[in-house]
């Protein structure tokens, strides 16, 4: 990494802790390989200063899902797939999902993503 400006790291660090705060997978100096308009390799590849990803699973459940067996179920496979692919699931209702405003699914997303 080049040597950046106190002001610049400071700023990277801000940003990072922020996304990273809040279920975000953050890379710094992530390398992405490209094409030009002429198909030609891009060289030296581009290298962004900070990428931000959050990548989960919906499971839209209906409320026959609910039962014991189920939940215990869902949780196995909710906790093999988060340790063994580093991907949190979030389990919403389709009949609340007809129902709510997209900023209120947003938050409940959210809110099962910082839970778990």
């Amino acid at each position: 990494m080049i040597q950046e400006a106190t002001k610049t790291q400071k700023a990277r660090k801000k940003i990072i802790d922020l996304f990273k705060s809040n279920g975000y997978d953050v890379k710094e100096e992530e390398v992405f390989p490209c094409f030009d308009n002429m198909g030609e390799a891009i060289f030296p590849p581009y290298q962004a200063d900070i990428v931000v990803r959050k990548t989960f699973i919906i499971e839209l459940d209906p409320l026959f899902h609910g039962t014991k067996i189920h939940r215990n179920k869902d949780k196995w496979r909710d906790k093999n797939i988060e340790e063994q692919h580093d991907t949190k699931t979030v389990r919403l209702d389709p009949t609340d999902i007809m129902k709510q405003d997209p900023i209120d699914i947003m938050l409940e997303i959210d809110s099962q993503l910082k839970q778990s």
